[in-house]
């Protein structure tokens, strides 16, 4: 499903759910038997990810993505041309099968999914002439395999996942002018999880604690080699050893980190319960091959509180900051994801409820 970035960059650890977009799409589940169930999901729409538009506070440049033109220098502008999107009505689909059986007291899943990419290339074709124009790209026909355990352990709930990507988006220092792509490639990722709910004494009522740790490693490039933003590629001058890591140049290895701490006290007031939820999400190792997949040195902060109400209001009040580093050579910032939003503190209230 799309992603709703916007929302994601704004609120540091919100819940995924939260984050996910609607798209038109019919999906078919069906109970083999007592431990085994199996389901289809073919897609009847396409939309890409909801990203930061220029301009904005988190806008990661200010031509992107829906900018009319993007100036150069003083009076000299290049046109934005309409991006290049997948067949809409064509459909991505996808196929899952779970496997309870009494033994693990646990669940394993395989998937295959066949989709077009959600994240465009980042500045793709400018061409810096007069007449010059740029546009988004988005990578078309990815293919993933997964494989997904979930199970219990002494009181924690624990969940692992491991896929492999065919033909995925790597990230670029530039598209083909024939193919108009970037570079594509094969990648592995894995994803462990733990989520605890535990009584932290007289502190509070009870304690939720996640942590998630994500891991990725390019396998191969299939495709325009000579555009990968990589260390060792050619065509990536800030790419030399020793520069990669903070230029966001990709590494053969990511790893990153998540933790959510979240105490709560209950019945604050009559109908009202409180809670403090802090995140952390940083990279501890390399840059990711695939776009917007993570970077070393950089992730984002929060804390704040959360009064439910009756069990159907929800009030937020939430500080959010990021953290990353970056080099600067030649008087030219190339940054990793997250250096160019550590002056962007943000403290946000919101509201939600049902009806």
């Amino acid at each position: 499903m799309p992603s709703d970035s916007r929302k994601s960059l704004s609120s540091p650890g919100v819940e995924a759910k939260e984050t996910v977009l609607p798209v038109n799409s019919i999906s078919a589940p069906a109970q083999v038997s007592d431990n085994l169930s199996v389901a289809v999901q073919y897609f009847l729409d396409w939309k890409p990810n909801r990203l930061p538009e220029g301009g904005t506070c988190y806008g990661a440049s200010d031509f992107l993505f829906n900018a009319d033109r993007f100036s150069l220098a003083p009076g000299f502008f290049i046109n934005r041309r309409d991006a290049l999107e997948p067949d809409r009505k064509r459909g991505n689909f996808g196929v899952n099968a779970r496997w309870s059986p009494e033994w693990l007291d646990g669940t394993v899943g395989i998937y295959y999914r066949k989709m077009d990419e959600r994240q465009p290339w980042a500045a793709p074709q400018i061409n810096a002439v007069p007449g010059g124009f740029y546009r988004l790209v988005y990578a078309r026909d990815t293919e993933l395999l997964g494989l997904s355990v979930s199970k219990g352990f002494g009181g924690v709930a624990v969940n692992a996942e491991l896929s492999y990507r065919r033909n995925g988006a790597f990230i670029n220092t530039g598209i083909n002018p024939l193919t108009l792509e970037g570079p594509r490639g094969n990648s592995y990722h894995g994803i462990l999880n733990g989520t605890v709910l535990t009584k932290p004494g007289s502190l509070a009522d009870t304690l939720t604690l996640v942590a998630e740790l994500a891991w990725s490693r390019w396998d191969k490039v299939t495709a325009n080699p000579n555009l990968f933003k990589a260390y060792g590629s050619v065509p990536a001058t800030t790419c030399a050893a020793g520069e990669e890591k903070y230029n966001g140049c990709a590494t053969k290895t990511y790893v990153g980190i998540s933790v959510l701490a979240s105490p709560k006290w209950l019945q604050v007031f009559p109908g009202a319960d409180l809670s403090m939820p802090l995140f952390l999400g940083y990279g501890l190792h390399g840059n990711a091959a695939t776009l917007s997949g993570g970077n070393q040195g950089s992730g984002n902060i929060s804390a704040g509180l959360s009064l439910e109400y009756l069990a159907k209001y929800t009030f937020d009040l939430k500080y959010t900051d990021f953290v990353g580093k970056f080099r600067a050579p030649a008087g030219v910032i190339t940054t990793s994801n997250g250096a160019m939003y550590s002056d962007r503190g943000l403290l946000a209230f919101t509201f939600k409820t049902n009806f």
